[in-house]
């Protein structure tokens, strides 16, 4: 195999980034059983994000750490978090790090995508029965998601669309993902999202745990 997963668990080396980095972090927590962070690089990112990312990586982040976003369908819910760039999140579906959704809390976000586009990768995932047993969703940012030619629908209207039709707690607007505003969250961790109140909640450490 490409990479040796035994190895890389036993090693168990902190792996932090987003968008195509994504799919390592999939990886890294199904087939190596690690938890990785979706959060910032070096380039770009702000000394607080930074900071928060180090705290993170050093355990050292009070519990629950909250993240606040926008409240959405109502309820509250637990469950692991997964997720990540959702073109990469619908690219993994028949690999060995396939996203595994089941009673997950799917944090996803996106950039320079095209509002029919995240409608077709969410279909793919709903097609792949990846929807259906979630424990709540988690929506990030969507920065530049729009076509000037068809201003609708909005990727907002595209992805409250997708999942209207399942009853659990959704939250949006989190600040994860490509815009100034990307906090670090920690994958395969057990979190919780209260959509009444807007926050996506991380219940466990990111250091010292396997998935």
């Amino acid at each position: 195999p490409l990479l040796d997963a035994e190895k890389i668990h036993r090693a168990a080396k902190p792996l932090v980034g987003f968008s195509d980095i994504t799919a390592m972090l999939l990886w890294q927590q199904n087939c190596a059983g690690l938890v990785g962070i979706h959060g910032p690089m070096l380039v770009g990112a702000t000394d607080e994000q930074i900071e928060e990312t180090l705290r993170l990586l050093g355990g050292e982040l009070d519990l629950p750490n909250v993240l606040q976003g926008r409240a959405g369908t109502k309820g509250v819910a637990q469950g692991r978090l997964t997720g990540g760039t959702l073109s990469v999140v619908a690219a993994s579906l028949g690999t060995p790090w396939e996203v595994n959704t089941q009673g997950a809390i799917l944090c996803i976000e996106e950039v320079n995508e095209q509002p029919y586009k995240l409608d077709r990768y969410l279909q793919q995932l709903k097609a792949a029965g990846k929807l259906d047993d979630l424990a709540g969703i988690a929506l990030g940012q969507f920065t530049d998601c729009c076509d000037e030619r068809y201003p609708a629908p909005s990727a907002e209207e595209v992805l409250r669309e997708v999942f209207s039709e399942f009853d659990i707690p959704l939250v949006s607007h989190l600040p994860v993902g490509h815009a100034a505003d990307n906090r670090p969250w920690p994958m395969g961790v057990q979190s919780e999202i209260d959509g009444d109140k807007g926050t996506l909640a991380v219940l466990e450490a990111a250091v010292g745990k396997a998935v």
